[in-house]
C-alpha cells in the first residue's frame, strides 16, 4: 500500500491554488473535525449515562414526572377553587352596591327636585306673601258673578287662588260683551264696561263702571278687602 503524505506536509495538488490558501484550507478541515469528535464524544457520555439506568430507575423516573404533573395539577385548581370565590365575593358585593346605589341615586333626585321646587316658589314668593297664589275662599258676590257652585256633600265652596279667579272673571265678562277695545294715547287697551245688570250684581257704582283690564287687580281687590272688614266686624 502506497505511504499517505501528511497533509501539513502535502503539496498543493492543483495549479489554481497557491501554498498558502492550500494550508488555510487544511486548517479549517482540521477545526471541522475536532467539533465533530467533541460531539460525538459528548453524544457517547449520554448514551452512556442512558444505558446505566436500570429498568426499575426508568419506571422511579416515569413515576417522578407523572407525580410532578399531578402535583402542579393540583396546585393549579386549588388556586383556581380560590379564584372562584375571590370572583363570587366580588359579583355578590358588585351586584348589592349597583342597587343601593341606584337606590341613592333616586332619593338624591327626588330631593333635588323638591329643593328646585321651593328656589322656583321663592322666586315667584312676592304675590304669594300676601295671599295672592294661596287658595282662599272666593268673596260672595264675584262668587255669585262667575258662578260658582258649592259641594253637593259638603255645601262648601271650592277655595281659589287669585289668578283662577282673576280668569274666571275675565272669562265671564267676554262672555257677557263687556269687554272693548279702545285707542289711547296711540296704544290700544281693553276696557271693561259693566252695564247695570253686572253693577247691580258686583255691586258696583256707575261712576266706577268703566275698568281698565290692566287694572283688573286692583278692581278684584276692593272685594277681597270688603270681605276681610266684614270677617272682622
Amino acid at each position: 500500500m502506497p505511504k499517505v503524505q501528511d497533509k501539513k506536509n502535502a503539496k498543493p495538488v492543483e495549479e489554481h491554488l497557491s501554498e498558502e490558501e492550500y494550508e488555510e484550507e487544511v486548517e479549517e478541515d482540521e477545526e471541522v473535525e475536532e467539533v465533530e469528535e467533541e460531539e460525538d464524544e459528548a453524544g457517547a457520555a449520554e448514551d452512556s449515562k442512558r444505558k446505566r439506568l436500570t429498568p426499575l430507575e426508568l419506571f422511579d423516573e416515569l413515576i417522578q414526572r407523572f407525580n410532578n404533573i399531578e402535583r402542579a395539577e393540583a396546585k393549579f385548581n386549588e388556586k383556581q377553587k380560590e379564584f372562584d370565590q375571590v370572583q363570587k365575593e366580588f359579583n355578590t358585593t358588585y351586584r348589592k352596591n349597583m342597587r343601593e346605589l341606584s337606590n341613592y341615586i333616586k332619593r338624591f333626585d327626588k330631593h333635588y327636585r323638591a329643593q328646585e321646587g321651593k328656589k322656583k316658589a321663592r322666586k315667584t314668593g312676592n304675590a304669594g306673601k300676601g295671599g295672592f297664589n294661596k287658595p282662599v275662599s272666593v268673596p260672595e258676590k264675584l262668587r255669585d258673578f262667575i258662578g260658582m257652585i258649592p259641594d253637593e256633600e259638603t255645601g262648601k265652596y271650592e277655595l281659589k287662588t287669585r289668578p283662577e279667579v282673576t280668569k274666571l272673571l275675565n272669562a265671564k265678562f267676554v262672555e257677557l260683551g263687556l269687554v272693548e277695545e279702545r285707542v289711547e294715547d296711540n296704544k290700544k287697551t281693553n276696557i271693561i264696561k259693566l252695564n247695570s245688570s253686572a253693577q247691580k250684581a258686583l255691586g258696583v257704582a256707575k261712576k266706577d263702571s268703566e275698568i281698565l283690564k290692566k287694572d283688573i287687580q286692583k278692581f278684584i281687590a276692593k272685594f277681597y278687602h270688603e270681605a276681610k272688614t266684614e270677617s272682622a266686624t
